[in-house]
């Protein structure tokens, strides 16, 4: 009898381990809502690739979303159910052979590299400071991989009701999402030329870290879009187009003004967010346009990644002339949902040769 009760012990004991034996993946709180669907799609690629059972961190921004209300949660109680926590930075620290039933907590962040082909023309690093754009290869990943991109549209439904945009229908629509300093972010170091010539003016001694100069392809200035614009419509014929900022500047209303005294194209009709909108409200209101011009921005990166658009442009290159920051190389994406695959093109200089290939995209 007494050794029955030191075995019923022993079973009491080691329950946890017998009740919660996968090997899980979890995820590290960081940044607003872009950051976060980063994070949940690198946490849910590394659970699909490695078989590991998915636990929910509540991710700031997410609370909207079904995912809030659908997935298995992880909290500090279950970490003691682990038998060790591991962090991931990229794939190749897994274990080659991942042992079965050892109660590992894997834990990924932002920065973890899925090792998954990285987008055409790897960004550039022209400068002084590290830059970091780790979304690489997860939109091209879940086009060509229609069943991941599903679950993820999925478990990022609103369960919000979303105040919708009414577009026109009789014009090609392209939402542009200009990303400007807001929450935490450092002051821009770029003067904005509004389609002037480049000068090589002097740079002022910098004691400030500018956050064009940490990001450049995140914070782009206003001349990438307004010159995207210009090319687009030139590629379309100059047929008519609704242009809709979306942007976290304090003051939407003027900067579409200035976009629009900029272009001064009879063929644009423009739009823009109110000042201080519903974040959950943009970000499903950009995923219904035709055309999206975005900033690296993981808030745009999101509407992509979420929504149909026919026509993507991005930036993927800069220069620095002197407090001017200059994107010099673009890419266009034409997403083909139906044969799961992106087709890219460079977007710089002369585009005319690509006119049947867009005007292909549009039609679908």
């Amino acid at each position: 009898m007494k050794k029955h009760n030191i075995f019923i012990s022993i079973l009491v004991i080691l329950s946890p381990y017998f009740l919660y034996t996968r090997n899980s993946i979890t995820s590290l709180r960081s940044g607003r809502l872009g950051d976060s669907v980063l994070i949940l799609s690198k946490t849910l690629l590394f659970a699909k690739k490695y078989g590991l059972e998915f636990l929910y961190t509540p991710l700031p921004g997410l609370e909207h979303l079904a995912i809030d209300t659908t997935e298995k949660k992880y909290t500090e109680q279950k970490q003691k159910e682990f038998k060790r926590r591991k962090h991931i930075t990229t794939s190749k620290e897994f274990t080659n052979h991942l042992i079965a039933n050892d109660n590992i907590l894997y834990v990924t962040t932002i920065h973890s590299n899925l090792d998954i082909e990285s987008p055409l023309w790897p960004i550039n690093t022209r400068n002084d400071y590290k830059h970091d754009y780790p979304a690489e290869g997860i939109f091209e990943y879940a086009v060509e991989h229609p069943e991941f991109l599903q679950k993820l549209k999925k478990l990022l439904t609103p369960i919000k009701k979303i105040n919708k945009l009414t577009l026109p229908a009789d014009k090609i629509t392209i939402a542009i999402h200009v990303r400007h300093p807001s929450g935490t972010d450092s002051q821009l170091l770029s003067i904005q030329q509004y389609d002037n010539p480049i000068e090589n003016n002097e740079s002022t001694k910098e004691r400030i870290i500018y956050a064009d100069k940490i990001w450049p392809l995140k914070f782009p200035p206003d001349q990438y879009y307004i010159n995207q614009i210009k090319k687009l419509s030139h590629l379309l014929g100059n047929s008519p187009l609704y242009v809709h900022i979306f942007t976290d500047d304090k003051n939407p209303d003027a900067l579409m003004h200035r976009y629009k005294k900029a272009l001064n194209m009879n063929n644009i009709s423009f739009g823009c967010v109110q000042k201080n909108g519903d974040m959950i409200d943009d970000l499903f209101n950009m995923m219904d346009f035709d055309c999206i011009i975005a900033s690296l921005s993981h808030f745009a990166w999101t509407a992509q990644l979420l929504g149909n658009h026919k026509i993507i442009i991005n930036p993927i290159g800069w220069q620095w002339h002197g407090q001017i920051l200059h994107i010099d190389q673009t890419k266009i994406m034409l997403p083909d949902r139906e044969f799961h695959k992106v087709v890219q093109y460079r977007f710089d200089g002369d585009v005319l040769h690509l006119r049947d290939q867009v005007l292909a995209a549009l039609a679908m």
